[in-house]
């Protein structure tokens, strides 16, 4: 079977804001766009930011309306104790519509932790690699799209 769509952007950011809001998906600004996230001196693992975003620019390759799977996006610490690479959590997105053949969707996810559920942590310092996947019938998942920064301390 043919490709349904592609993941061409995958871009971690501290915030997305739609300058016209009947129009999220054609205009949005990024702002806070680095490979590194930074955390004040003297900050207690896990550093559990008030709010981070993923913005993705999907494209849909079929000659018909459609959808994607369920996606999923997860975070993994590249360099957790041990060598080891470590999910540390995952959240469902949802599935991406698509209205007419070769049409073209943004989607900016915000995640925010609140005091007392904090459900996007980074545990420590270090490279961590987001993946926007979906789940497949025969190999389990297959990723679209993966995005890399680091957690280090600011100077």
């Amino acid at each position: 079977m043919a490709q349904r769509f592609a993941v061409q952007y995958l871009v971690f950011c501290t915030s997305v804001e739609h300058p016209d809001v009947r129009r999220p998906q054609r205009n949005s600004t990024l702002s806070g766009v680095d490979y590194v996230f930074e955390v004040p001196p003297g900050t207690e693992f896990p550093f559990e930011p008030d709010e981070f975003w993923l913005y993705a620019r999907i494209y849909w390759l079929r000659d018909r309306p459609g959808s994607t799977p369920p996606l999923t996006i997860s975070c993994v610490w590249l360099d957790a104790p041990g060598g080891k690479e470590v999910e540390i959590w995952q959240r469902p997105v949802g599935v991406v519509q698509f209205t007419r053949p070769g049409d073209v969707r943004s989607r900016a996810w915000v995640f925010r932790n609140t005091p007392g559920d904090a459900q996007y942590p980074f545990p420590g310092l270090g490279r961590y690699v987001f993946r926007l996947w979906h789940p497949t019938r025969w190999s389990g998942e297959r990723t679209r799209s993966r995005e890399y920064i680091r957690i280090g301390v600011s100077t």
